[in-house]
């Protein structure tokens, strides 16, 4: 919530030389806050709808009765795709990380890295590519 008012403070500030408040300063935050919040709220709505179904999905699917086998190859192969993620270029290990980890939208990713959406987009599949092409 704080990070929201401070965007809306941040908006404020680079619109003074120019303001077009109509002289109500308090109305125009009032607004601009309420809209973000809604934004806000909306986005987090949505990313619960996304992952909603792979949470009601593992939910049903039983624990399979691992021997100690299966949990030392599982465990092996996780820390093989860790470090084969920590190999990665910096921003292309940040991406790649948002992306699958945080479930980030493209378009998030970008405005958070500060990159061209086409850029993120090359980053995931540069580190796609190199995640297929090591564990064959």
């Amino acid at each position: 919530m704080e990070e929201l008012v401070q965007d809306v403070l941040i908006n404020l500030w680079n619109k003074a030389p120019s303001p077009d408040l109509n002289g109500n300063v308090q109305a125009y935050l009032f607004a601009t806050l309420r809209n973000k919040v809604l934004h806000a709220l909306r986005s987090r709505m949505l990313a619960a709808r996304r992952t909603a179904p792979l949470e009601a999905a593992r939910q049903e699917i039983p624990e399979p009765d691992c021997d100690g086998a299966a949990l030392l190859q599982a465990k092996e192969l996780e820390q093989t795709l860790q470090t084969i993620i920590d190999d990665l270029s910096p921003q292309c290990r940040e991406a790649f990380t948002l992306s699958r980890f945080e479930q980030l939208s493209y378009k998030s990713i970008a405005q958070r890295m500060n990159i061209s959406v086409n850029t993120v987009e090359k980053h995931i599949g540069k580190a796609l590519h190199i995640l297929r092409e090591r564990l064959e």
